[in-house]
């Protein structure tokens, strides 16, 4: 990203990283590259959004009792010298499938507006 993204106007990094946002991984990324957490920096979230993407517990795919509930999906953004980028707001996503019993997947999705100036 560093190397790729110097001539872009705005970088977007999204998808599950499988750390926590105290790990290693996720610090190196965002230190080497200067990137922004959309969860972290957002302006508006729902108070009943929990922000967990993993082990979420309505979702029957993934309950396991042994691990806790953890975020492990992420959306980065960074901006350039020509537009500057905020979160808007963020939210988890891709609950259940509407008129299913199931869950699109053992993730939930996160989705970020951003916003350009």
């Amino acid at each position: 990203i560093r190397n790729t993204g110097q001539s872009a106007d705005v970088n977007i990094l999204a998808g599950d990283f499988n750390n926590q946002p105290f790990e290693l991984g996720l610090k190196i990324i965002q230190s080497n590259t200067g990137m922004h957490d959309a969860w972290l920096t957002a302006e508006l979230k729902k108070t009943e959004d929990s922000g967990i993407t993993w082990n979420h517990p309505d979702n029957g795919y993934s309950t396991e009792p042994s691990y806790p509930p953890i975020i492990l999906d992420y959306v980065f953004y960074k901006g350039s010298t020509r537009f500057k980028v905020k979160c808007v707001q963020c939210e988890t996503t891709m609950h259940k499938i509407p008129g299913k019993p199931f869950n699109y997947s053992d993730h939930e999705g996160v989705l970020a507006h951003l916003e350009l100036e």
